[in-house]
């Protein structure tokens, strides 16, 4: 299970590190004599049930998607109609709708652990951005951003970045003005970023940015109306031994503005869920790292107001010990995003109903979610499915 391995490696990143041999084992809690008090344990509850009949219409994606564990859409063809990249321990190809294949490259010696679709340069036309690294069949791999451009029934490769490092991991590929917004492991610990843009020569450059600690979760988001994307950051863990994660905005002077979380966090990403012009962030937070007793799969939303970031739980979502993925799209056609949360056991989706949110379950355990023309595509451990949720939320 995808999300139960990503969880061990978390796990093992800390410098106590507790990997128990199942999500809800009992574990001994970790010895942090100057450590924060520890949080009370997980009540046990079953996992969430998707409602019989399942919401929204569905369609079987099981043979398109095969093996994937990685997927995104958007317009590579320039077409404007969306096509689907995916990924799996062999190789990464791309579909059209009907499901035939327009191009493929073998994996090779490394592991896919960022697929994005992607405007590079500003110009209109999208990339395949593929963060390249060690995974579990692929621990020799090395670092490496690419993107690939899909040309006459190919894609060719243009390298962005290959880092020397000692923990092969892409953290982050993100679009920004002129360029891209990239994230990767310098060492064990410390996760360094940088601009990429093109040179004079053409060839990328990047302005690197002093790392910080254990900072796994990024995204890019407006959240006080200037029309300038603001540096969200999520940490599984904090800057000192036993210490829990945080979120916080990182300004380009690399002072921090704190956003109240419970805990460390998984994911998080940003959206204008009301239509004000400036985003909100939500995080998916609760994570500790003796998860088998302590995490929770929390959803929380945080709003920049005067001069601090204001914080509101959404949900902790009973019988899951995390989130692992946050998405934000308009899935039921009012213009107004959701927000798709991929947990432990099940993929729920959050919709806001003035300063309220209500959650439906709309599938079990998954290897990956991703948006395309604002259908849900879940790609599941037994079987996959295209989820139509127009008029079921």
């Amino acid at each position: 299970m995808k999300a139960l391995a990503l969880a061990l490696l978390l796990a093992a990143c800390a410098e106590k590190p507790v990997t128990p041999s199942s999500p809800d084992a009992a574990v001994p809690p970790p010895v942090a004599l100057d450590g924060p008090p520890l949080p009370p344990e997980r009540p046990q509850a079953p996992p969430p049930e998707v409602p019989s009949p399942p919401p929204g219409k569905r369609r079987d994606a099981t043979l398109l998607v095969g093996d994937a564990y990685r997927a995104a859409g958007g317009d590579l063809d320039g077409d404007r109609k969306a096509e689907l990249a995916l990924a799996d321990d062999q190789r990464v190809w791309v579909v059209d709708r009907a499901g035939r294949t327009l191009a493929e490259i073998p994996a090779g010696e490394e592991g896919v652990q960022i697929l994005t679709i992607l405007d590079a340069e500003g110009d209109g036309r999208r990339e395949l951005a593929v963060g390249w690294g060690e995974t579990g069949k692929h621990r020799a791999a090395k670092a490496k951003v690419s993107l690939y451009r899909l040309q006459k029934g190919k894609l060719v490769e243009e390298i962005v970045w290959a880092p020397k490092t000692a923990r092969n991991e892409i953290v982050a590929i993100l679009a920004v003005k002129g360029g891209l917004f990239l994230a990767w492991f310098e060492s064990k610990y410390l996760v360094k970023t940088a601009r990429a843009t093109r040179g004079a020569g053409g060839a990328w450059t990047l302005a690197e940015s002093a790392p910080v600690r254990m900072a796994t979760s990024y995204a890019l988001g407006d959240v006080d109306g200037d029309r300038s994307p603001d540096v969200l950051v999520g940490r599984v863990y904090g800057d000192a031994r036993d210490r829990d994660g945080d979120a916080f905005l990182q300004r380009p002077d690399g002072s921090r503005l704190v956003i109240p979380t419970t805990r460390g966090v998984r994911a998080l990403v940003s959206a204008d869920s009301d239509g004000d012009g400036r985003e909100e962030v939500f995080l998916a937070d609760g994570w500790h790292q003796n998860y088998g007793k302590y995490a929770r799969a929390l959803l929380t939303w945080a709003r920049l107001t005067g001069a601090a970031f204001q914080s509101a739980p959404i949900e902790e979502s009973a019988g899951q010990f995390s989130m692992s993925k946050l998405l934000a799209a308009d899935l039921d056609g009012d213009h107004r995003p959701e927000i798709v949360a991929q947990g432990s056991h099940a993929v729920r989706v959050f919709k806001r109903r003035g300063e309220a949110w209500t959650g439906l379950s709309v599938f079990g355990l998954t290897r990956d979610i991703a948006v395309v023309d604002g259908e849900l595509l879940a790609i599941g451990d037994k079987a996959s499915a295209w989820i139509d949720l127009r008029g079921a939320l």
